[in-house]
């Protein structure tokens, strides 16, 4: 029965040999990643109820939703199934043929000792071989290619979310500003009514009236669709009830201690098409002069490229800076505000206009915050020079 065995092991081995020159060839083959931003929807059996999407945890959310993360990352490692399992079958027959070398070790019998041990060692190589094949798909390159297409898609869930929250200020301020605009158009009702004011001026209050709620309006669709593009990219379309969580503060020391020569000369290096020119090879006198030139080129355009990132954070440092003084007038103008309205100096129609105009300082001033933490995530992007790499 044990020679049985072993004869039948043995023809499974040979035949596998006498195919592994085949599959030898397929590490030949390459590797096709797709990297098609698709949209997904929440995996069966999920509850996103009560979920609130927080701007720390974009990343981990596109890997884990983004459709075409996901089918990227599934082609990579379907890619790899195949020479997994003849790895696990080559190390399989190696256990057995080692198993019989041991045996017929036992029984005396030298030859078909030697004969199993060769073949083991055999196995033992192809399986070695196997397995760097597999280390070589999964190598650090294709990973890194990976990594850039979530980065990819990560620049485009922050920018989508700082946008949600930037129009939800605005509605803040503009859901008060029709508030206002409701007791001004009541207010003149009434005085018209009473034959204080001209129909004239009902009519301009409606109009104004009308305005607003058509701009209030507009602006919660376009958060609704802002809203619907981001939950998409995170594979949790049409989920309601998620929540988009707030855009951290800028870090004003961060931005301060920016040593643009410094990244300058980073994002260069990191730059894709600057390193591609500077490892490409070329031989002989005039393909080294245009290679050069092509070198000089793309460090240049990179230059151009990181300069005006950084002139733009500049720039929303100055305007942050500038709404917050503006706030901060804004604040006493409140307080005042509230101490004539408690006093009762102020009609209710004055009061929500200065509440109005209060709100609408808060929101610039939000909104400020968030386009400069915006400007100083890109300009990150830009030093770290995977925004623009093509992938």
């Amino acid at each position: 029965m044990k020679r049985w065995k072993w004869g039948f092991k043995l023809a499974c081995a040979l035949w596998f040999f006498g195919g592994l020159a085949l599959v030898l060839s397929l590490w030949l083959l390459p590797v096709n990643l797709a990297f098609a931003a698709e949209t997904g929807s929440l995996g069966e059996g999920s509850d996103a109820a009560g979920t609130v999407v927080e701007y720390e945890d974009l990343r981990e959310l596109l890997k884990a939703g983004n459709a075409g993360l996901k089918q990227t990352k599934e082609e990579q490692e379907n890619s790899i199934a195949p020479y997994k399992e003849m790895q696990d079958i080559l190390q399989e027959e190696q256990k057995y043929m080692e198993e019989m070398a041991e045996s017929y070790e036992d029984d005396g019998n030298t030859e078909m000792q030697e004969f199993y041990e060769e073949r083991a060692k055999q196995l033992k190589m192809a399986a070695s071989q196997t397995g760097t094949q597999i280390r070589r798909m999964s190598s650090y390159s294709q990973e890194k290619a990976y990594e850039k297409q979530v980065d990819v898609c990560l620049v485009a869930a922050q920018a989508l979310m700082n946008s949600y929250n930037q129009m939800e200020e605005q509605i803040k301020a503009q859901e008060k500003q029709a508030e206002y605009r409701k007791a001004s158009c009541e207010e003149a009702a009434a005085r018209y009514r009473a034959g204080l004011v001209k129909e004239d001026e009902v009519l301009s209050a409606e109009n104004f009236l009308t305005a607003s709620n058509n701009t209030l309006a507009s602006l919660k669709k376009q958060r609704d669709e802002i809203k619907e593009s981001l939950l998409s990219m995170l594979g949790l379309s049409g989920e309601t009830e998620i929540q988009i969580g707030a855009i951290p503060e800028p870090d004003m020391e961060a931005i301060g201690a920016v040593d643009f020569e410094s990244d300058k000369q980073t994002a260069v290096r990191n730059d894709s098409t600057y390193v591609s020119e500077l490892n490409s090879k070329v031989k002989g006198t005039d393909a080294r002069e245009l290679r050069s030139r092509r070198v000089e080129d793309a460090e240049a355009n990179e230059i151009i490229s990181i300069t005006s990132s950084y002139e733009e954070l500049q720039n929303k440092r100055l305007e942050y800076e500038a709404a917050m003084e503006a706030f901060e007038a804004a604040d006493l103008r409140y307080q005042a505000l509230l101490r004539k309205k408690q006093a009762g100096l102020l009609s209710q129609t004055d009061y929500l206009q200065g509440e109005a105009s209060y709100e609408a300082e808060r929101a610039a001033k939000e909104v400020s915050a968030m386009s400069l933490f915006q400007a100083y995530e890109s300009y990150q992007w830009e030093v770290k020079g995977r925004i623009n790499a093509s992938i």
